[in-house]
């Protein structure tokens, strides 16, 4: 299932794409179904796509605000989550290739955001490349690592 979730920025670059789930029937859930607040924070909807992410391995989530960097720092401070901000379909696939992201990250304010097809290449692109697995898993377990090892100060 694609949990999706959106701040003001990224709202009607969202709707977008929900239309083009139902067209399309795909299983998704909006954490941000509600009208377009400008008071809102990207902050607040990064933790909603992750809890809806993290409820079972398979789901995928799609997180949106104005340039989609400021949602993924926010969604890479859950532990689990490797949310990437990608703006083709070349970046689409390769997250997910190489490091079995489960966040998708998008700019409702970027150049690509204005183009439907091209938005829709890069959520087909992200939902539909598989994890390589075994030659990645090296360094996927290496940031596990890190994000267990190092979630407190470094210094002291």
């Amino acid at each position: 299932m694609i949990i999706i979730g959106a701040d003001h920025a990224g709202f009607e670059l969202k709707n977008i794409i929900i239309g083009y789930f139902k067209e399309k029937n795909i299983e998704y859930v909006d954490v941000t179904d509600y009208d377009k607040n400008p008071d809102d924070d990207y902050t607040d909807v990064a933790i909603q796509v992750c809890i809806g992410v993290l409820k079972h391995e398979t789901n995928l989530g799609i997180a949106i605000c104005g340039t989609g960097i400021g949602i993924s720092v926010a969604c890479n401070k859950v532990k689990g989550i490797i949310a990437t901000p990608c703006f083709d379909e070349y970046t689409a696939s390769m997250v997910k290739r190489d490091n079995n992201s489960n966040v998708l990250c998008l700019g409702g304010r970027l150049e690509y955001s204005k183009n439907r097809e091209k938005v829709i290449n890069i959520v087909n692109t992200y939902i539909n490349t598989p994890f390589e697995g075994e030659r990645h898993l090296r360094r996927i377990n290496k940031i596990k690592d890190m994000e267990n090892k190092f979630g407190e100060k470094l210094w002291e």
